[in-house]
Formats: structure tokens, sequence, C-alpha cells
């Protein structure tokens, strides 16, 4: 009886332990807040690649090559994160590049999901193209 409930015991302790390190990652805006970048973690550091940055604040930003491509404000509830912005169209498309000297509005709404400690992939809509990015955190 004894040999029982200690096994009882270790398969229930077991099973908190591993419940507990196998939550899942919450898209809160805690779990945005920072720098992150596209394609491979390893653009991180290099400022050919654009970073976007989340704060806290709710305001956002993206920068390559040091200069900012775009500014906006960002809200996350759920599993859907929107993107308020304002950005030079060459920005989401390279055959408007006579547009770079003019800046328009843009709305991005992205459902978010894989979500990992350090990265997300997310599929979004911006006006009417749809498009899949994975992310991956900087800092």
């Amino acid at each position: 009886m004894r040999t029982k409930t200690l096994s009882i015991l270790s398969i229930c302790a077991a099973v908190i332990v591993f419940a507990t390190g196998a939550k899942a990652v919450e898209p809160s805006p805690q779990y945005l807040h920072g720098s992150w970048t596209m394609d491979d973690a390893k653009n991180c550091g290099l400022p050919e690649f654009e970073h976007i940055t989340f704060r806290d604040d709710g305001t956002m930003e993206a920068t390559k090559h040091g200069n900012v491509t775009m500014l906006g404000f960002w809200l996350s509830t759920a599993d859907i994160v929107r993107v308020h912005f304002i950005a030079s169209p060459a920005r989401l498309d390279e055959g408007l590049n006579e547009f770079l000297d003019y800046y328009d509005y843009f709305l991005v709404t992205m459902l978010v999901f894989d979500l990992e400690p350090d990265s997300f992939r997310a599929v979004g809509t911006i006006g009417d193209q749809l498009r899949k990015v994975t992310m991956f955190r900087c800092n």
C-alpha cells in the first residue's frame, strides 16, 4: 500500500512539473514588447534587414540601414495583432521606388501562431495582400 501511494504521488508530481513546463506562450503585449526581425534570427544584428520594435506604450517602429521605415501603433488581443502605421508604399513593394518620399496609412491584421519564447509565425493582410512571416526576437 505504501509503495502504491508513493508511486501515485510521484506520478502526480511528474504530471504537475511537466504541465507547468509545457505552458503555452501567450501572444500578450508583454510577449511582443521588444525588437524583432523577419525570416531568420541571424538577421538581428544586421542593419540591412528590417527590425521592428514593439513598445509597451503601444507604439512601434521599423528600421532598416539605421533609417526608420515605418511608424505606428499596435494592439494585441488574443491571437490577433493589429498594426496601424505610416510608411512609404515602396516599403511594401520595391516596384514603387518612385514613391519613396510619399507616405501613406496602412493597416496590418495578423493572426499569430506557433509561438515560442523568441519566435512566432503569422499570417496577415496588408491592404489586399496576404502575407506569411516568421518573426524572431532580437533582444
